[in-house]
């Protein structure tokens, strides 16, 4: 959808940083212009980035868009790897089979959908179209690709970015005047699939022995108000801190 701060897009970047770029280049062809802040990175490091218009917003404009870019780049590319939550927009494999791109991957990065209907709908269909399944877990590859072969692909981490920093520490339990606080902390789109509730269930009880405990939730997503009204109806406002998306995770 967008160059934000997403697990997919983390995923992807850490594969992107690390690779050897005079080998293999990545170009990134995405349907929104908010929440963009890799895009200069990306640049930087030689690939380029295409805004189509917002899905489903102008599903038709978008479908036109993309049409044309593969029709008029098709030859540029060897590969082009699908990221998806869903199988919702397909529409870029499809025409990456009509205009010859070699290479095409779906990849698997959930195990949830409140649009089932379109989803089942499309399991079969990209059969056709696709050359290579890869999924973050069993469970994602089964979602989405019931027995068929797939690729397990990790989502590999970078632990050295996430060492301990008593600095970073420091500086982030000062901005938010965390001091002498036991801190709980969650990295997550506000989603369903993240399960915020049941993780505000388990802080509502600590809470209860430990008042000097915050919950620091490093992250947004749709179910913010959701949550922000449970928080409200177990008065612990005080308690729960938003971060809002974060570029530097690995300093929480």
């Amino acid at each position: 959808n967008n160059l934000g701060s997403g697990g997919a897009e983390a995923f992807l970047m850490n594969i992107y940083r690390n690779i050897d770029r005079s080998k293999v280049q990545f170009d990134f062809l995405i349907r929104s212009r908010e929440n963009n802040q890799l895009k200069p990175e990306i640049e930087a490091m030689g690939g380029k980035v295409y805004i189509m218009p917002p899905f489903p917003q102008k599903l038709f404009a978008n479908y036109k868009s993309v049409d044309k870019f593969l029709r008029d780049n098709a030859k540029k590319y060897t590969a082009i790897h699908v990221h998806a939550n869903a199988l919702i927009y397909v529409k870029p494999l499809e025409l990456a089979y009509k205009y010859n791109i070699p290479c095409r991957i779906i990849h698997s990065h959930n195990t949830f959908t409140n649009v089932k209907i379109l989803h089942n709908f499309n399991k079969n269909r990209i059969d056709k179209w696709v050359t290579h399944r890869f999924a973050c877990s069993d469970l994602a590859a089964e979602w989405m690709f019931e027995n068929k072969e797939y690729c397990f692909v990790p989502n590999g981490v970078n632990l050295e970015k996430f060492s301990y920093c008593e600095q970073d520490r420091n500086d982030i339990r000062e901005k938010y005047n965390l001091k002498h606080k036991f801190v709980v902390g969650n990295v997550g789109r506000l989603t369903p699939q993240k399960n915020h509730v049941f993780l505000l269930e388990i802080f509502a009880e600590i809470y209860k022995k430990n008042t000097d405990a915050r919950l620091l939730l490093v992250g947004d997503g749709e179910d913010k108000e959701k949550i922000e009204k449970w928080i409200q109806e177990k008065r612990l406002s005080e308690a729960v801190i938003f971060t809002g998306a974060v570029s530097n995770v690995a300093q929480y």
